[in-house]
């Protein structure tokens, strides 16, 4: 019996919610082709994709990494650029641009040896210098905090120095615990100086002002229409499998799940948690649930005179039915969280799940003053 399986991805982000828990995630979900039976022959390997036609819900807004601020930007921003260090998939940091560093006694001051020969999209190759630009062109005292968002949380870089071509150091104000993250973070990609120095703040505004050193190089953009982009062959690292990725932007999350279904994407990102179990049925389709790094959470205003008060804050999350909630809201898309950050994020520490427990909900309201509820 041939095997017909059409594999195809879907990403889904988990949201977790900490107002909410339940059970830990699933295992992701993969299909795979089914074994002939004795006497059958099984049909041959199907010739792997060069193309990913893949659906989105929404479109980049900006493809220059300091003002990039919501996932659907960053996702292709970390196709375009790189970094000085990176987080691979389990969360570890390596070396990305950078081929070795090192930091002082005190701190204060980070060393790093860039690789020799890395190439931007335009053929310049990488140096210093241009770690240097990218870095000033937001730590400048007039730079627009409001557009270049990344200012803000860099407000302890004190200085960038040229060591020699391939060597730069970053100097901090004081010690800085997260310094390593930070320098993974897609805000802090490096660009191209002189591209930097022509296009200004309309660099990541169009094609030609976006010029990385990443797996793939940015061929057109429709805004809210369609982004194409293609492998980049003088890539320093392994080179990307895919040749093309087509980004297309369609709103509705049904019209989506419609057009995997029909077979116009490849892949999608977000849909309603109703057509999991349909989807997951569909032997063509492939479902994958990753943890994702946000999180559905209550925000208390603690400037209010009642939620100023801890214990009330405790009393209401001891109260809620966290099943309940992420049944009726994100079934088999949602687990439960067990701190202020989630599981993928760096620094996480679990501190246990929050069960409810209304008994105790009642006697911490009766200890903040208010025991009538």
């Amino acid at each position: 019996m041939k095997n017909k399986r059409i594999i195809v991805l879907i990403v889904v982000l988990a949201m977790m919610a900490s107002m909410a828990a339940c059970s830990s995630p699933s295992a992701p979900t993969t299909a795979a082709p089914t074994t002939a039976a004795p006497g059958e022959t099984s049909a041959p390997p199907a010739e792997a994709k060069t193309t990913l036609v893949y659906g989105v819900s929404t479109d980049a807004a900006s493809l220059d990494p300091h003002v990039q601020n919501d996932s659907h930007s960053e996702q292709i921003v970390a196709m375009l650029y790189n970094t000085l260090l990176k987080f691979e998939a389990d969360g570890t940091i390596v070396n990305d641009l950078a081929e070795s560093y090192d930091v002082t006694d005190d701190g204060l001051t980070w060393t790093f040896k860039l690789h020799e020969g890395v190439k931007f999209h335009n053929g310049k190759e990488l140096t210093a210098e241009d770690v240097k630009a990218t870095y000033e062109r937001f730590m400048a005292d007039d730079a627009d905090a409001a557009r270049l968002v990344v200012k803000e949380i860099t407000r302890m870089f004190e200085s960038v120095e040229v060591l020699d071509k391939y060597t730069v150091s970053i100097t901090t104000n004081e010690p800085y615990g997260p310094m390593m993250p930070l320098l993974c973070n897609r805000s802090l990609a490096i660009m191209d100086a002189d591209v930097i120095a022509q296009y200004g703040y309309q660099v990541g505004d169009f094609v030609e002002s976006t010029v990385g050193t990443g797996l793939f190089k940015i061929v057109s953009w429709k805004k809210d229409e369609e982004l194409i982009v293609e492998r980049f062959d003088d890539y320093f690292g392994e080179p990307a499998k895919l040749e093309k990725i087509i980004v297309r932007h369609i709103p509705e999350a049904a019209s989506r799940v419609i057009a995997l279904e029909n077979g116009e994407l490849d892949m999608i990102n977000q849909f309603p948690a109703e057509d999991l179990a349909r989807l997951e049925a569909d032997s063509r389709i492939n479902v994958i649930k990753s943890p994702g790094v946000g999180a559905r959470l209550f925000r208390f205003g603690c400037n209010d005179p009642i939620m100023s008060n801890t214990l009330v804050r405790q009393a209401i999350i001891h109260a809620i039915d966290r099943d309940e909630v992420i049944e009726g809201l994100f079934p088999g898309l949602s687990y439960a969280t067990t701190g202020p950050i989630t599981p993928v994020v760096w620094g996480y520490h679990n501190f246990g799940e929050i069960k409810q427990d209304q008994e105790k909900a009642k006697q911490l309201l009766a200890e903040a003053g208010y025991p009538n509820g």
